[in-house]
């Protein structure tokens, strides 16, 4: 993702574990079109992506840890193949988008469907996806500071002035149907405009918080809900995954092969007590049967 979305965080409890997260959610309902060198809204939005959270390679980690570093997400893949089975975020082309980072006090991914989400919001993150330069200048300073822009610093007339004047008349993304391969996005903020390269990545710009500041905060009640759902019908590692935590596949393995042998001792032992209640109950049918024989007799 480029720019990568920083942030540098403080007053966590040293010793506490922390997981990290970030969502990209739509700012509205509207489609745009970059026209007379700025955004406008050219009509109803496309149906919305699924959605999907990424988690941060560096999760869990102490608040020591996480405190002493700036806490990047440059490793944050955006797409616009609602087919993708890579587990990066999936976004429409020409829409308004804002990042949000959720910070988790939770010392296991497994503990992620009943624990706290705080939320920071940052304004000035939010962006519109892109297939194709619409700014020249955007254009410029992309080449300039991007390290996947490779193709863009090709010299004499080949892929890079191609590309350029590709952009200049501002194609539009189709939404992949076997006919096209499906593109990777970039991020456009709201006052200008930026594309991507093939092997190029999206972003959002970089900021600070304190975790005591008063900062917009709240609970990511679709993402625990979901989770939550999961927990309950025994299909946690399927709606993490689904979740968007396919980075930590080995991790959740591992945790999924506890849960399993947990669950199965867990169906013995209620299988247990169902016989020893029927023991009882027939036990205590027996006695009825004695009581009434000798009340009779």
């Amino acid at each position: 993702m480029f720019p990568p979305f920083k942030v540098k965080v403080a007053g966590l409890d040293k010793r506490a574990k922390y997981i990290m997260l970030m969502d990209i959610v739509p700012v509205d309902d509207c489609r745009y079109k970059f026209h007379n060198s700025r955004w406008i809204v050219a009509g109803k939005a496309d149906p919305e992506m699924p959605k999907r959270i990424y988690i941060h390679p560096d999760s869990p980690s102490t608040g020591e840890q996480w405190m002493q570093k700036i806490v990047s997400f440059h490793k944050l893949k955006l797409t616009n193949n609602i087919s993708d089975k890579h587990g990066f975020t999936i976004l429409n082309s020409m829409h308004k988008y804002q990042p949000r980072f959720h910070l988790v006090r939770a010392a296991d991914i497994m503990k992620l469907p009943f624990s706290t989400f705080r939320t920071f919001v940052f304004n000035e993150t939010a962006f519109i996806a892109v297939t194709a330069y619409q700014n020249e200048k955007i254009t410029q300073l992309k080449i300039d500071h991007n390290p996947f822009a490779k193709g863009f610093r090709d010299t004499g007339g080949g892929r890079s002035s191609k590309k350029i004047k590709m952009s200049e008349g501002g194609s539009q993304l189709h939404l992949p149907d076997g006919r096209q391969r499906p593109r990777g996005l970039s991020a456009a903020g709201p006052a200008d405009d930026s594309d991507d390269d093939d092997d190029d990545e999206a972003a959002a710009a970089a900021a600070s918080f304190d975790t005591d500041d008063d900062i917009r905060s709240g609970d990511v009640g679709s993402l625990t809900g979901h989770l939550r759902r999961g927990f309950a019908a025994g299909n946690l590692i399927p709606s993490l995954l689904a979740a968007g935590f396919g980075g930590h596949h080995h991790q959740l393995q591992q945790h999924q092969h506890a849960f399993l042998q947990q669950h199965q001792h867990q169906l013995q032992l209620h299988q247990q007590l169902q016989l020893q209640h029927q023991q009882l109950l027939l036990a205590a049918e027996r006695q009825e049967r004695r009581r009434r024989r000798d009340s009779s007799g």
